[in-house]
């Protein structure tokens, strides 16, 4: 079957690429020397931490729950389409992070306050379009917070994976 996909696959792919991407860019902010007051930096931080953490959580819960789980039965698969537009969703956030990320580190293409603003407009635009995603993947609904940052998890029916 050509127009199927594994749906264990794709979950993987779609944490850990999320998992890395935040990781990246909570970093390279962290480290940025754009601010030298330290309480800038961390108060960067603090927007993307939220939602990455949101995403961690989602993402290990179901990594651990599946730990043992046999991949030779036959597995649960998506219809490529699908997992190409959600790949599609996912990867033009993790571009947008890091372009504005890198933009304001190396760039200087705004000032501190600005990109606050920025980057929280990101999270929270590309976060309502990826806790979508992420609540038919992994069984849990991730809702972002305004253009401050914010995230929260709530539970909802954990998908059926064999």
């Amino acid at each position: 079957m050509t127009d199927r996909y594994r749906a264990d696959y794709f979950r993987y792919f779609a944490g850990a690429l999320l998992l890395g991407t935040h990781t990246v860019v909570i970093t390279i902010l962290f480290l940025s020397d754009r601010s030298p007051k330290i309480e800038d930096r961390i108060g960067i931080v603090l927007i993307a931490i939220p939602v990455t953490l949101a995403y961690v959580v989602a993402f290990l819960r179901f990594s651990t729950q599946h730990a043992s789980a046999d991949l030779n039965n036959e597995a649960e698969t998506y219809n490529v389409l699908a997992v190409a537009t959600m790949s599609s969703v996912i990867m033009v956030f993790c571009i947008a992070l890091l372009l504005v990320s890198i933009g304001y580190t190396f760039f200087s293409f705004s000032e501190p306050q600005q990109f606050k603003l920025i980057l929280g407009v990101v999270e929270t635009a590309f976060g309502g379009l990826v806790g979508t995603i992420f609540e038919m993947l992994f069984g849990v609904r991730i809702e972002t917070g305004s253009a401050t940052g914010g995230a929260s998890i709530k539970n909802s029916s954990a998908p059926d994976v064999h």
